[in-house]
């Protein structure tokens, strides 16, 4: 037989036991809803976006940064579906209307994108680097 006070022991430790798992599933509830939340929110910001009116002044991108990756996108898109390239002035003049003042930034872009490509095919900058300077003493090499 067990005292009283072994058996008031043996019920807080119980009463702990089962606050413990109440917790915890509370937590996991409160995760889960979490998780739920952030899935629905995304949802309906995709879905506001694709709701907006396509009115040319509504649907054109707001900042700088975003037009010019917009225009790099465009531009590589037209590269990957077009074999024959002798039409790429005409991309460039639509993406570019204010001239050098809008191919600077692109080029900008563009020279981003293909170092963080080589970056990731070389395993770093500096063999990336090390590989362009390579390639570039070629070219100049053959250029003579």
């Amino acid at each position: 037989m067990t005292s009283h006070v072994e058996q008031q022991i043996a019920a807080r430790i119980a009463a702990a036991r089962r606050k413990d798992a109440e917790d915890k599933r509370r937590r996991q509830e409160l995760a889960e809803a979490r998780q739920h939340g952030l899935a629905a929110r995304h949802a309906q910001k995709l879905r506001n976006q694709a709701s907006r009116s396509t009115t040319p002044k509504e649907n054109r991108m707001t900042s700088k940064l975003d037009q010019t990756r917009r225009a790099a996108m465009e531009l590589t898109l037209y590269q990957l579906q077009t074999p024959n390239t002798t039409d790429v002035y005409d991309l460039l003049t639509r993406l570019c209307p204010r001239g050098i003042h809008d191919l600077l930034p692109l080029t900008l872009h563009l020279a981003e994108s293909a170092g963080e490509l080589l970056a990731r095919e070389c395993g770093s900058k500096v063999d990336a680097a090390a590989s362009l300077a390579q390639q570039l003493a070629k070219a100049s090499e053959s250029d003579r």
